[in-house]
This record gives C-alpha cells, sequence and structure tokens, in this order.
C-alpha cells in the first residue's frame, strides 16, 4: 500500500523505502500479517481475523542510522504496532542521534509485556524537556509528542546542524 502511495505521488525519487521491521534486535521474527491494513504487527494478536504469519528481517534503529549515515533527525513519527516499547527500550543505542522531535503511537495492551508504558514515559522524560500524551478515539493508543531534546543529548558534532535548522526555520517564519 506504501509503495503504491508513493509510486502515485510521485514520490519515488525522495521516499525510499525499506523492506524490514525496526525491532530491539537485528536478525529475523515472526510478522503477523492482518487483513486490516495498518494493523500487523511483530506480536501475536487476539483477533477475529485471519492472521498470516511471515519471516521477515528486522533491525534495531540505531544499527539503521548507522548505515544510512544519519547524523540527527528533525522529526520520527514511530507508528509500529506494539513493537515501539522494544523498539526503543531494547536498543539502548535508540538515541545516540539526536532526534529533534519524536510523535509515538503505543499499544498499552500490544506487544511482549517485556517493558511497560511507564518506563518508555519515564526514559522518554529523561531526554525530552516536553512530553505530552495525547489521547486519541482509541485510548489504548495514545500519541506520545517528545520535543525539545536537552542539551545533554546532543552530541557536538550534531549540535551545530541542529542549531542551523532552527535558525533556517525561524528565518522562513519571518517571511
Amino acid at each position: 500500500m506504501l509503495k503504491n502511495n508513493i509510486e502515485s505521488n510521485n514520490l519515488s525519487d525522495n521516499i525510499p523505502l525499506f523492506n524490514f521491521a525496526i525491532s530491539e534486535n537485528t536478525g529475523e521474527a515472526n510478522f503477523f500479517c492482518n487483513k486490516i491494513p495498518g494493523l500487523s504487527t511483530l506480536y501475536v494478536q487476539e483477533s477475529n481475523e485471519e492472521v498470516e504469519c511471515v519471516s521477515v528481517s528486522t533491525i534495531k534503529f540505531s544499527t539503521f542510522c548507522k548505515t544510512n549515515s544519519l547524523k540527527y533527525i528533525d522529526y520520527l513519527k514511530m507508528d509500529i504496532e506494539g513493537a515501539e516499547y522494544a523498539a526503543i527500550l531494547g536498543d539502548s543505542s535508540f538515541f545516540d542521534i539526536p532526534i529533534k522531535e519524536i510523535i509515538i503511537e503505543v499499544h498499552k495492551s500490544l506487544g511482549d509485556n517485556k517493558y511497560t508504558f511507564n518506563q518508555l514515559i519515564e526514559h522518554l522524560k529523561t531526554r525530552y524537556s516536553i512530553v505530552r500524551i495525547l489521547t486519541s478515539a482509541w485510548p489504548e493508543c495514545p500519541l506520545i509528542h517528545c520535543r525539545k531534546l536537552k542539551e545533554k543529548f546532543i552530541n557536538n558534532r550534531a549540535v551545530s546542524n541542529l542549531k542551523q535548522n532552527v535558525h533556517l526555520e525561524k528565518r522562513k517564519e519571518r517571511g
């Protein structure tokens, strides 16, 4: 579906697609494909829908960033159907590069129960000055909006890029 949307909007030159799942491990995992678009996950679901299990390659977010030479991220939206806990809390290098702003859709009842919602919130609060929990139509799936990365988590190589970006944004706002 994503590939079709990118192609139909002539965005193939600007948006690369990667065929793997973000996880706390780099390797292989079972991926449970739900017939309802957007509900497929790395975790077994209790559902009335038929679910097909396929094997997929997985990669840690930090490994993906290093492999693609990412030095900082302006904006990250994460909606990975229950795997957000393990992807963030299970990857000790997840925040090795600064992420200026992050939106995470979390699933309070989906996942492997290894990590909790409160653990994730506390972890994010150590890195960001502002962490807001936004309720949605589905109370079990709130959004977490984090911004204002704390200075101690901005590494020296990326700080000049972040400051330059903020300066450019302010110039755009002024006209």
